[in-house]
């Protein structure tokens, strides 16, 4: 089940995080190199508003992605944690020694919505 292993989503979220961090530490350190070599020479304004823009642009990316990587983990875990105390009840369910037992509409609603 997906829910016991690592989802590959959630895989590729990180590496792509991780690539976005790296590109953003890039470009930071470009612009800081930039701002100590500032009175030494001329930069172009261009330039720098690029880099300037560019280092924005990835630390936004990198906050949209730590936040859609920490829902993603929320919901999977609630939904492991539903399939788990789905799964136990059917086990109890299907192990009851009184093997004519009915399993009613209410109990299997009530094991299913209970999260």
């Amino acid at each position: 089940v997906m829910a016991r292993g690592v989802n590959p989503e959630i895989l590729k979220l990180q590496k792509k995080n991780e690539v976005l961090n790296k590109d953003y530490h890039e470009l930071r350190n470009l612009y800081d190199q930039l701002l100590v070599e500032a009175p030494k020479e001329s930069n172009d304004p261009r330039r720098l508003m690029l880099l300037k823009s560019q280092v924005f642009m990835l630390e936004r990316q990198c906050h949209n992605m730590t936040l859609q990587l920490n829902q993603r983990q929320v919901s999977l875990q609630h939904a492991h944690t539903t399939l788990e105390n789905t799964a136990s009840e059917m086990e109890n369910w299907l192990t009851d020694s009184n093997k004519d037992t009915v399993l009613s509409r209410r109990q299997s609603w009530r094991m299913f919505s209970r999260q």
